[in-house]
């Protein structure tokens, strides 16, 4: 879509949602730094990577106990992120929408941890 079609259209996202223009330009701009230079995986790979095996869930409930009972393949939720670095578990798969720690979200992707958004 050009932007000139899509243009307003975007201006009324942002107003009925109250989306700061800026935040959402850093948003973008954050999520091709995320992207770019690093191979990227599509469903099918993704599909092969999970299928038959084991894999641990983690989100917002986590708390220290669980990370001894973390198997298989380690998926993030967000902020998730973290809490798993914090305790020395890189996630394989992180799922967020970009409103966790940053910092924590692009060191996990440097360290080849699966960015979905």
């Amino acid at each position: 879509m050009k932007w000139e079609k899509w243009k307003p259209l975007y201006e009324k996202i942002l107003k009925e949602f109250g989306y700061d223009e800026s935040m959402d330009r850093k948003a973008a701009t954050i999520a091709a730094e995320i992207s770019k230079n690093l191979n990227k995986i599509d469903l099918e790979d993704l599909k092969k990577m999970l299928q038959f095996k084991p894999v641990t869930i983690c989100g917002a409930a986590m708390q220290n106990a669980d990370v001894a009972r973390i198997k298989g393949i380690v998926m993030a939720a967000d902020e998730t992120t973290s809490f798993l670095l914090a305790h020395e578990k890189l996630p394989d798969i992180v799922v967020t929408d970009l409103d966790g720690d940053i910092d924590d979200l692009i060191e996990a992707n440097k360290r080849r941890s699966i960015a979905i958004i």
